[in-house]
This record gives C-alpha cells, sequence and structure tokens, in this order.
C-alpha cells in the first residue's frame, strides 16, 4: 500500500492545526513510524506512506513501514520513518497490535534517531 497526503490551513489556532505522529495507522491516522501520537503540530504538512504486509500465520501478520514528511510551516522540516508492526488476532477476534519505529529528523539539521514502541488492542469481542 503506498499512502501520499497534504493537509494545510491559514490561521490555524493551536488546537485545529493540522498534525501528525505516532506508531499504528490502523486508524487511518496521519503517522510516522518511530515518532509519539500528534507529536507534530504545523501549518501544513506533505505525508506519504508505505506499507508491506503479510500473514506469517493464520492468526498472525507482519507489517514493514516506511514513511516520509515534509512540515511545510511554520519551521520546514524533513522528519523520515520505518518501522515494523504484528496484529495477533486472539481469542474471539480480537486484535493486538505491536509495533517499532525509529524516525529521524533531517532538515533543518540532523538529529539523533528516535524510537517507539507501540501496543494497543480494541475490544471485538
Amino acid at each position: 500500500m503506498l499512502r501520499a497526503r497534504y493537509k494545510g490551513g491559514q490561521d490555524n489556532d493551536f488546537l485545529t492545526r493540522p498534525r501528525f505522529g505516532g506508531s499504528i495507522d490502523n486508524a487511518k491516522l496521519d503517522v510516522v513510524h518511530g515518532t509519539t501520537v500528534e507529536q507534530f503540530r504545523c501549518e501544513g504538512f506533505a505525508l506519504v506512506n508505505s506499507r508491506f504486509s503479510f500473514n506469517i500465520f493464520s492468526r498472525l501478520r507482519m507489517n514493514l513501514f516506511l514513511d516520509y514528511a515534509r512540515i511545510l510551516g511554520p519551521t520546514p522540516q524533513d522528519v523520515g520513518g520505518t518501522g515494523y508492526g504484528f496484529r495477533i488476532l486472539a481469542w474471539g477476534g480480537l486484535p493486538i497490535w505491536l509495533a517499532h519505529g525509529i524516525a529521524k529528523r533531517y532538515y533543518p539539521e540532523g538529529t539523533k534517531p528516535e524510537q517507539t514502541i507501540t501496543f494497543m488492542t480494541a475490544a471485538g469481542w
């Protein structure tokens, strides 16, 4: 799967600004794997997400991720992320997600990579 999107606006206050970040994308959130949820609030951004998924067993699925975001304002930045994750279908169809991601800010200055580990489940009985 490959997905690209742009979000932006004018005169947005802090609460209505476009935002992205996080490592679990099952809720159709704008994510860069390796960052925390809604870590970036900005005036606008362009985002590309890619995912490759395959079944290991009937109840175990592996996902590989590669993400890139360009923050357009107020300060231009480039953020890249990569990660891998597993989805397990437990008893009664309960999904459990476990993901590990590494992100790095490339522009305006190189910084140390950030890492996140995310564990999430959803009631599905």
